[in-house]
């Protein structure tokens, strides 16, 4: 609960961010810039870059980072953050909508 407390916070702390999920729950729904979910999720792990799953939800579709890993730490989250902004960052042809 600790690192997914962590990570909502991330990303309510960050206007890039739109959170869908609530405090208290090992699991983090979020959309970053507004790019489908599917699109992202699917485009980081064809690239490699991670792996990451999307849900949806009240015809809102989002990614999903579950944090159940209990030997990460807060860096891993932030270094799953900075990995995804990159990316996007990177490669905006792969993610055009």
């Amino acid at each position: 609960f600790t690192l997914a407390q962590y990570a909502y916070n991330y990303v309510i702390n960050h206007p890039d961010y739109t959170v869908y999920s609530f405090e208290n729950s090992v699991s983090v729904c979020f959309n970053y810039k507004n790019i489908p979910a599917q699109k992202l999720c699917t485009a980081l792990y064809n690239a490699g870059a991670l792996m990451v799953g999307f849900g949806s939800f009240k015809n809102n579709t989002f990614i999903r980072l579950v944090t159940i890993n209990y030997q990460n730490t807060n860096k891993e989250i932030e270094l799953f953050f900075k990995t995804l902004e990159t990316f996007v960052a990177k490669h905006p042809e792969m993610l055009s909508q």
